[in-house]
């Protein structure tokens, strides 16, 4: 049987980690946030820059050949 003192030790680890995992748990809705919110940016960038590109160099980059 447990002592009184090893059922604590116990609750207390598992409260610590609970709080690791909440913690870590919102750290990657961060970084996720962060590396979409870049990703949409980057997206617009490349859209804009193929935009301007006319149909021969469209043709060209399609085909791997555009320097």
């Amino acid at each position: 049987m447990a002592s009184k003192e090893d059922k604590s030790l116990i609750e207390i680890l598992t409260e610590h980690q609970a709080y690791l995992y909440r913690v870590s748990s919102q750290s990657v809705k961060e970084l996720l946030k962060i590396f979409n919110d870049e990703s949409i940016l980057m997206l617009a960038k490349l859209r804009d820059l193929l935009d301007e590109l006319n149909d021969s160099e469209k043709m060209a980059l399609a085909s791997g050949q555009y320097t």
